[in-house]
């Protein structure tokens, strides 16, 4: 499994994702996200889950159809369905679901889907693919502000795909991100370097330690102190 996230924000869109793929036998990193822009006045970005291979067929048919016209955000929409059945057709028993972002500069819009079974499904705010999101949809459902920017957001995004890569099975390898400013032409891409020092920054197993400092909080019932390791995989924080 893997997982990908999409964030609709105030001034843009934020895409994220692991990497990690394995048929059972072999673990590998691959390709999760992708974008393409036309003119810098309009583009798309997808975030599949799913087999790599036909997150690649899937891309190349689907940005392979939107040539280089102008902006048709009802005509994407109906692009992408088609490309989702077509993948269907050849691959019936495949799983294919993808986190998608279209952006407009004449338009000045932002648009956030989550696309499956052929049908394209709009998003308010933020929705994840892939593996299990019950812990990602509790984190963020408790932080995310409909008035987060994107560089916020995409620090939101890497914090919860880190701790979506220590917690669900099928989970991991770098992390990928993508995102989109209103006002700017295409995607930036987040380089490694970039996405581990925000990792650094915010290290998942402080979670754990908020937690624990929250309970005995609730439950003053003696001079309880916080252990070593809460668990055989979480570090103590940094001081």
């Amino acid at each position: 499994m893997t997982f990908v996230a999409g964030f609709r924000c105030l001034d843009g869109l934020v895409l994220c994702s692991d990497s990690r793929e394995s048929d059972g036998y072999v673990e590998r990193n691959v390709r999760r996200l992708s974008s393409y822009h036309v003119s810098d006045e309009w583009g798309v970005a997808i975030g599949g889950a799913g087999d790599a291979l036909l997150i690649r067929e899937f891309r190349s048919k689907l940005f392979d159809s939107l040539g280089n016209g102008n902006y048709d955000r009802l005509g994407t929409e109906v692009q992408i369905e088609s490309a989702l059945r077509y993948m269907k057709q050849q691959h019936p028993d495949s799983d294919l679901k993808f986190v998608v972002g279209l952006f407009s500069q004449q338009a000045s819009e932002v648009n956030l889907y989550r696309a499956e079974q052929g049908c394209v499904s709009p998003q308010d705010a933020f929705c994840f693919i892939g593996q299990d999101a019950t812990l990602a949809n509790f984190i963020v459902e408790s932080i995310f502000d409909p008035l987060v920017r994107v560089d916020e957001a995409a620090r939101l995004a890497i914090f919860v795909t880190s701790i979506m890569k220590e917690h669900a099975d099928g989970v991991g390898g770098p992390t990928q991100c993508l995102t989109h400013k209103k006002g700017e032409p295409g995607w930036k891409t987040y380089d490694l370097d970039e996405i581990t020092t925000i990792e650094s920054e915010l290290p998942f197993h402080d979670t754990h330690w908020l937690l624990w400092n929250y309970w005995r909080s609730k439950h003053n019932t003696g001079d309880h102190q916080a252990p070593k390791r809460l668990s055989s995989r979480t570090p103590e924080p940094e001081h």
